[in-house]
């Protein structure tokens, strides 16, 4: 991803894969149990969402980033131009 003639910015980014927000896979960590006691659905409710994150960034020329989505990931990546 490029990104010109701006020179600061917000960065944020959310995740969803095996390690971030597949209660699937939690729910195989804690050893698939048929009937979830209430303390392992909140905890498994806890684990649902993204991975989120976000950065500001100061451009001096221009914006790139790399990003490496696992099989069944998603990543939503955005920017938010910073005016001043």
């Amino acid at each position: 991803m490029r990104w010109k003639a701006c020179r600061a910015a917000t960065s944020g980014s959310a995740v969803l894969d095996r390690e971030h927000g597949s209660v699937f896979d939690e729910w195989i960590r804690l050893g698939s149990p048929a009937f979830p006691t209430e303390e392992e659905l909140k905890y498994l409710h806890s684990r649902s969402g993204p991975a989120m994150r976000t950065d500001r960034l100061e451009l001096s020329e221009g914006y790139a980033e790399e990003a490496v989505v696992p099989p069944h990931g998603v990543q939503l990546i955005t920017l938010e131009k910073q005016y001043r």
